[in-house]
Parts: structure tokens; C-alpha cells; sequence
């Protein structure tokens, strides 16, 4: 069994419309932040990257408890 991080550049693309990070928690410096850090540390050396993808209906159904119509 390995560990896996969720990371994608993509992620860096979110951010709220008024670009005000000090109001914001999520935002994408802090993500890249957390990243460098964990880069600097070798703590990704061992883990498995996981990138993002786009969800189908399916998967999104399966999850949820009502049905899209």
C-alpha cells in the first residue's frame, strides 16, 4: 500500500473573483506553499501523485444519494 497526494496545477487557478487572499483561506499561494514544502521535505518522494479529472454524471451519481433528471 502506498500514500497518494491530490495535486493538479489546475488548482492554483482558484481563487476568489475579488483576489483579496488575506480575506480567503483558499487560495492558490497557499496551496503552493503547502506543495513547496512538502517537495522540500522529500515527503512527496514516496507518494503517488494524483492529478484531477473532470467527473462524469455517473460518477457524481454514485455518490449521492438522489438522481439527476
Amino acid at each position: 500500500m502506498s500514500s497518494g497526494i491530490g495535486y493538479d496545477d489546475d488548482l492554483l487557478k482558484h481563487e476568489c473573483y475579488c483576489k483579496r487572499e488575506d480575506l480567503h483561506l483558499e487560495n492558490p499561494h497557499r496551496l503552493f506553499v503547502i506543495y513547496e514544502k512538502l517537495k522540500k521535505s522529500h515527503l512527496l518522494d514516496d507518494c503517488e501523485l494524483l492529478r484531477g479529472y473532470f467527473a462524469t454524471i455517473d460518477m457524481l451519481t454514485e455518490c449521492h444519494e438522489y438522481v439527476l433528471s
